[in-house]
Parts: structure tokens; C-alpha cells; sequence
């Protein structure tokens, strides 16, 4: 897996820890369309639960989860996901808003 060589703009920051993994995994019901996928984590949003995900079979694509800390079995469509083709799509619908937004605050 080749991760991402950028600087993350605030309020994301890169991130590895295996509890935002592990956390997604409790999390997932067995019916939701990420249970079962082969991630990595890559970033995450300091200010919310909002963790950015790699797939490991296809390193182009990305899904950002909305974690609920719940540390069991959601309810599908619980946790809320959204998928991205590329890392730059995330970069620029996710990352360079939530920067904008965030030097508004």
C-alpha cells in the first residue's frame, strides 16, 4: 500500500493507530456494504468522528466513515460512509472545505 505523501490541512491530520480499525470493524453490521473490505486508516478529523479509510485491493479508492464509538453492532446504514474514485476527489470535496470551514470558526 503506498499511503498518501501530503500535508494534511487542519482540521485533518494523518493518522495509523489500529483503534479507528477496530472500532469500524466492531461497528459494522454484517449487511452493510464496507463489512468484510480490507482497510487502512490514513487520516482522521480532530474535531469529529470522521476517519478516512484506504482500500487495501484497489489503494485508489477511499471511503470516509462517521465512527460512533458504539464499540458494537450498528444498525445498517450505520456507520455512515461515503465513498471516493481517487484520494484527490477527497482532498478536494472533504479536505479543502473542512479547512475552509474551519478558518471561519
Amino acid at each position: 500500500m503506498s499511503r498518501p505523501q501530503i500535508d494534511f490541512l487542519e482540521p485533518w491530520i494523518p493518522e495509523t493507530s489500529l483503534i479507528f480499525l477496530e472500532e469500524l470493524y466492531n461497528e459494522l453490521p454484517n449487511n452493510h456494504i464496507l463489512y468484510g473490505a480490507e482497510l487502512n486508516v490514513i487520516a482522521r478529523r480532530l474535531d469529529k468522528d470522521e476517519v478516512l479509510f484506504q482500500f487495501q485491493e484497489n489503494s485508489n479508492k477511499y471511503v470516509q466513515v462517521h465512527l460512533t464509538w458504539k464499540q458494537d453492532k450498528e444498525t445498517n446504514p450505520w456507520p455512515l460512509f461515503i465513498l471516493f474514485n481517487s484520494f484527490d476527489d477527497w482532498v478536494n470535496q472533504v479536505m479543502v472545505l473542512d479547512n475552509k470551514e474551519n478558518l471561519v470558526q
